[in-house]
């Protein structure tokens, strides 16, 4: 009889221990990074062919630990919106001028909580094979991916433009 009362009663012990561990290890991360996007600002007029290139300028945090985040510049002759399922852009080229995108991923935030992001590296070139770069209206994109797989993004509208005359601040 001491025999089966202790087995019943190990049984149990093991049961409730196991309940409890996986009540603690179950824990996943849901939350998605938070982006402040300081430059470029809405309706910015980014240079084509400025060899300082794109002032950027943002901050990046996680509950946990961020993993990368990329940078996306496309054409917006559409009117396209970046709302819950976003559309691409039309490939928009005429004789004389060609559309500008990029797109480019930056990880040296890997584990960090937060950073601060600010850099020149984005240059939007004169032409593409031979052919003038199409100036306009354009979307510039933040998406940042955290550890867990959490992705949030950010889109702000901005005008590509040779000519920045009368402009002032909104040049970047």
């Amino acid at each position: 009889m001491k025999k089966i009362n202790l087995v019943a009663i190990s049984s149990i012990l093991i049961a409730v221990t196991a309940i409890f561990s996986a009540c603690k290890t179950n824990e996943v991360d849901v939350e998605k990074p938070v982006i402040t996007l300081n430059s470029p600002e809405q309706h910015a007029v980014l240079l084509i062919g400025d060899e300082a290139g794109i002032h950027l300028d943002m901050d990046l945090a996680d509950n946990e630990a961020l993993a990368s985040y990329k940078i996306s510049i496309h054409a917006n002759f559409d009117g396209h919106t970046h709302a819950v399922a976003p559309m691409r852009a039309k490939s928009l080229t005429t004789n004389d001028s060609v559309p500008f995108e990029m797109t480019k991923i930056w990880t040296d935030i890997a584990g960090q909580k937060s950073a601060k992001i600010h850099h020149h590296e984005i240059k939007i070139p004169k032409e593409i094979n031979g052919k003038p770069i199409k100036s306009g209206d354009y979307h510039f994109m933040v998406h940042c991916l955290d550890k867990a797989g959490n992705e949030s993004y950010i889109a702000v509208d901005v005008e590509l433009s040779y000519d920045a005359t009368g402009i002032g601040e909104h040049v970047h």
